[in-house]
């Protein structure tokens, strides 16, 4: 039996957990997915067996399949509709609320109007019919967009047309909404639009026959620009299998070709091919498009922020336009967004980086900044170092030198911070803190100096310093114009053990420049025999000069070099200053260059048709002459090519056409006379052409009849064959 084969044996023994097949069977699926918590078909089988039991027995699995899900609509549906067969009323609505909004889905939009609809019935009260309404409303908002929506749209019209109206009045206004909807639906690229298009031409002619040919007449230019652009779009769409239930990304070539039909349809929103003039119905179809991205593909960071990315220019152009309350809604939607992104990466600095940027830029109050990065710093424990470097610049923006000070003074206390956030404090006391308590420049600048030396000196006590570190530090004293305590510092970091033979080279090659600019010869020659040795422990490879290398980039000056670019390709020349060529190649670097040979456009060398044996495409009619089914039409015999070359064109047989009779008793005596053929083609005179030649005569006797028939019309009465059985059965009629 398969793993995913449910035992079945009776219905009882199916409802019953402790059936011991059954929990055998459940513990597999569960091995499964402890081994890959994506497997999508072990997720299925225990979907359908919850499906067969009680919603209260299995609301764990519905909350954890939701859980892993969250962006998916398959498994909120079933935990929904679930709970609406057991009549659970609130926890249908707590499931809506938590899904709704989040989740670009026409199938769950439909289920949730379905259920207002069920558990309003519009006849009973007009309040009933308003909150249909507006659940309808709010569908069409979130997925009007969708080629999918037609069957919402129906729904919605049909529920207005069982609306009863009492009075002229609101007739007038039942009639106007369904104009509504169905000048919305028919604007849409919907699939079948066809036919919502004929609906919607009648119903303009029943409810208002005055105006109808002028209205439709307006609005078909828009269904027509939709109805065109939909038969690009919807087999677009159609590829993208939005029912797949999402996966880690994988490199296989079927991910990125989703990854890249799915962009497509990013960038045919963002083209506007339906010339779309307002502003924010633009963004929120391109932001549709990304949001079902997001559905069917969460776990590609890359989606989260091209959103957050198009959400944030959104807003800088409804800014533009003086438009408060667009900007307002889209930066709402932005931080939902990463909200919805935290979820699937609960310990990911980026997602509450973004969120506070987004705060920042609508000025919120410092208290709601500040609590977004306590939320960072309580999930992200692993290294928090960049949640608090940010956090202490956003500080020093937002409100003053003191509080990012205090936030410098928390980060010292954790265990798990490096090195980089006394880097970014010592630069910020120097290059900010100094302005605010001196008043003189080199009052200023000699306090703030102090301070961030202290940093240093504090950060160099704490930690192994690190290439990055000792590069910062030596690049500040160099700006200290601090000669001294920069070559201690170089040659402290030459002589750590801490760091490998490239990252001493680099630092060799930021104290070269220093002595290049403002040294003696002597401190020169001094770092270039550093240099020699730390190039003679490198492993380059056989054709590349470690010496050569090494005097080449002694003289260079920025992207200046002593020799021309050919040259420095033909010495494999290596920069002994640049962190890029010294840095080894690791394997994920093999990996990405394996992957880019595979994606390449390679054109191996193949074994191509002999040209001269094909025939040129001829369009034509299948006609006699050719077989009725593709294939088989072959280029003709060399003899048979020669007689078509011999014969005249098929316009010189316009008839009447010599008696094929003759013609074949002609072929049939040649064919006859295979020895007295043999004799003749011996002596020079080949049978065929003399058949060929005696065919050519029949055909110019042939040409001179026509022509005598054109001078002469009764003539043509002779050999018609209808006219003289006509004429002999009416001479033996009248015999008798």
């Amino acid at each position: 039996m398969r793993d995913f084969e449910r035992p079945t044996r009776d219905s009882a023994m199916m409802h019953n957990t402790n059936t011991p097949a059954l929990q055998s069977w459940v513990a597999k699926i569960e091995s499964r997915l402890k081994i890959n918590p994506h497997d999508a078909e072990a997720w299925l089988a225990l979907a359908r067996d919850a499906g067969n039991r009680p919603v209260d027995q299995m609301r764990t699995f519905w909350e954890r399949s939701v859980t892993h899900f969250p962006t998916h609509p398959y498994f909120w549906q079933l935990y929904i509709g679930r709970e609406i067969q057991a009549g659970h009323h609130e926890e249908v609505e707590k499931l809506f609320s938590r899904c709704l909004h989040k989740i670009p889905s026409v199938g769950l939009n439909l289920q949730h109007v379905r259920y207002v609809t069920q558990t309003n019935p519009p006849h009973f009260s007009v309040q009933n019919r308003e909150k249909i309404r507006e659940a309808y409303d709010q569908a069409v908002a979130r997925v009007g967009f969708d080629v999918e929506a037609g069957p919402l749209y129906h729904d919605y019209i049909t529920f207005l047309e069982s609306c009863e109206a009492v009075g002229p009045y609101a007739e007038q206004q039942r009639s106007a909404k369904m104009r509504e909807v169905w000048q919305k639906a028919v604007a849409v690229p919907l699939a079948g639009i066809e036919h919502m298009w004929k609906d919607y031409c009648q119903f303009e002619a029943t409810h208002f026959p005055a105006v109808h040919e002028k209205v439709t007449k307006d609005r078909s230019y828009e269904y027509i620009n939709a109805k065109k652009q939909g038969k690009a779009l919807v087999p677009l769409l159609q590829s993208l299998r939005r029912d797949k239930l999402p996966s880690r990304p994988r490199t296989q070539e079927e991910e990125r070709h989703q990854i890249g039909n799915w962009r497509k349809w990013i960038d045919f929103e963002r083209a506007n091919p339906l010339m779309i003039d307002d502003a924010n119905k633009l963004m929120r179809r391109i932001a549709y498009a990304y949001e079902n991205c997001l559905m069917c593909c969460p776990y590609r960071i890359d989606i989260w922020l091209e959103t957050a990315a198009h959400y944030r220019d959104a807003a800088d152009k409804a800014k533009a336009r003086s438009d408060q309350v667009a900007e307002r809604d889209i930066i709402d939607a932005a931080a939902y967004c990463m909200e919805r992104g935290i979820v699937l990466y609960p310990d990911r600095a980026l997602f509450y980086l973004i969120i506070a940027d987004l705060e920042e830029y609508r000025k919120s109050s410092p208290d709601r900044v500040k609590r977004i990065f306590d939320r960072c710093l309580g999930k992200v424990t692993e290294n928090p170092t960049l949640a608090y470097i940010h956090y202490m610049l956003w500080c020093r923006r937002a409100e003053t030198i003191k509080e990012a000070r205090a936030v410098f003074a928390r980060a010292r206390a954790e265990p798990n911070v490096t090195q980089e956030i006394y880097v970014a404090a010592a630069l910020m006391e120097y290059f900010t803190a100094a302005v605010q308590t001196c008043s003189t420049c080199s009052s200023k600048d000699k306090r703030a100096a102090e301070v961030a030396l202290r940093i240093f000196e504090l950060a160099c006590k704490k930690f192994v310093p690190n290439a990055a570190f000792y590069l910062t530090y030596v690049n500040f004293l160099v700006m200290q114009n601090d000669q001294i305590n920069a070559k201690i510092l170089v040659e402290k970091a030459l002589a750590a053990e801490s760091l490998t033979v490239q990252e001493k080279l680099i630092i060799a090659g930021k104290s070269l420049e220093f002595d290049t600019l403002y040294g003696d010869y002597e401190s020169i020659q001094k770092t270039e025999r550093s240099r020699a040795e730390l190039m003679a422990q490198l492993q380059l490879q056989p054709s590349t000069s470690p010496v050569g290398s090494r005097i080449i980039s002694r003289w260079n000056y920025l992207g200046l070099t002593p020799i021309n670019e050919a040259d420095l390709k033909n010495i494999d020349y290596v920069e002994s200053r640049d962190p890029v060529s010294l840095t080894p190649r690791t394997s994920f670097d093999l990996f990405k260059d394996s992957l880019v040979s595979k994606t390449a456009d390679t054109k191996k060398p193949l074994a191509l048709p002999d040209l001269n044996a094909m025939i040129p495409f001829k369009p034509r009619r299948n006609n006699r002459g050719f077989l009725a089914v593709p294939g088989g039409d072959y280029a003709f015999p060399e003899a048979i090519e020669q007689l078509k070359r011999l014969v005249p064109p098929p316009e010189s047989f316009a008839g009447p056409f010599p008696d094929v009779d003759q013609v074949i008793r002609l072929l049939l005596e040649e064919n006859a006379k295979s020895t007295v053929d043999l004799q003749k083609a011996a002596e020079g005179i080949d049978a065929g052409i003399r058949t060929i030649a005696q065919i050519v005569e029949m055909a110019d006797e042939a040409e001179t009849e026509r022509m005598r028939l054109e001078i002469d019309p009764e003539r043509r009465n002779e050999r018609d064959i209808y006219r003289l059985r006509q004429a002999k059965k009416l001479k033996v009629e009248g015999a008798e």
